[in-house]
């Protein structure tokens, strides 16, 4: 890691994902909770104060992006995203997630704060970008592909040293 580096611009996505969550009717004022196992979610947009969306649960699928103005909590052990890709994208809070045997294909995006990982057994299949990342835990991995997800169409992010 290098210290005292410059920042570089992160790439603001959000209108286009708002977009399509407006297509979907996903749009919603304030706060998001999606509680159970086999949970369903579509391209989403969580807008406002407090803008938060907070999954709880033990298997979830979702297609396309999941926005939120503010942060973004993922609580469970044994979460897996399904074979679908998903972006988790806040745009001015951070994404937190809470667990073991978590499973994510897709990307978690948080250009203007922290992503927090906790727990044990976690693993990313995609990107993770943000302000600053944290893990606490064990067992913590990304597996990336040579191609961009699919969950931002037409959209990739180039680390440049």
């Amino acid at each position: 890691m290098q210290s005292n580096a410059s920042l570089i611009d992160m790439p603001d996505y959000s209108a286009s994902i708002a977009a399509a969550a407006a297509a979907a009717n996903q749009v919603y004022t304030g706060s998001k909770v999606i509680n159970g196992s086999g949970i369903t979610a579509n391209p989403m947009y969580v807008k406002g104060s407090p803008g938060t969306v907070t999954v709880n649960g033990s298997a979830f699928t979702a297609t396309g992006a999941v926005l939120a103005d503010g942060n973004i909590t993922i609580n469970g052990s044994g979460v897996a995203s399904g074979n679908s890709q998903v972006c988790f994208y806040s745009k001015n809070g951070d994404i937190t997630i809470n667990g073991s045997g978590i499973a994510l294909n897709g990307v978690l995006y948080a250009p203007n704060g922290k992503i927090i990982i906790n727990g044990s057994t976690i693993t990313v299949n995609g990107c993770v970008v943000g302000k600053q990342v944290t893990i606490n835990g064990s067992s913590f991995g990304v597996n990336r592909d040579d191609y961009p997800p699919t969950s931002l169409k037409g959209r990739h992010v180039k680390l440049i040293q």
